[in-house]
């Protein structure tokens, strides 16, 4: 009973939490300085989000046996695609076929 509740109560705050800012767009004026603190702060989430997906990825513990090499190349040709305007699907694509062909390489060699 007791995960039930914690289920129900957590899943109605992430509701609550996204539900909020729709209802409460027109009527909530923020300052500039609280949008740019809130900008920053969002942004810095991203990064830290990024920082270890990357570091987990190119230490081998996101899946183990990976060559390290192999997310090397798959970061780099991601890495690529996104500073020349790719589209989030896009660099995944190009990441995850990065990644397939590499570890294919690896198999034969």
């Amino acid at each position: 009973m007791t995960v039930l509740a914690v289920m129900v109560f957590v899943g109605g705050g992430s509701y609550l939490l996204r539900l909020l800012p729709l209802l409460l767009a027109n009527r909530i004026r923020l300052s500039t300085t609280v949008e740019r603190a809130l900008a920053d702060a969002v942004l810095g989430a991203l990064v830290a989000l990024l920082a270890t997906s990357v570091h987990r990825l190119v230490s081998g513990s996101l899946s183990p046996g990976l060559p390290p090499a192999a997310g090397y190349a798959a970061l780099g040709v991601a890495t690529a695609v996104a500073l020349h305007g790719g589209s989030m699907g896009r660099v995944v694509i190009a990441g995850t076929l990065t990644l397939a062909i590499a570890i294919a390489t690896a198999s034969l060699v």
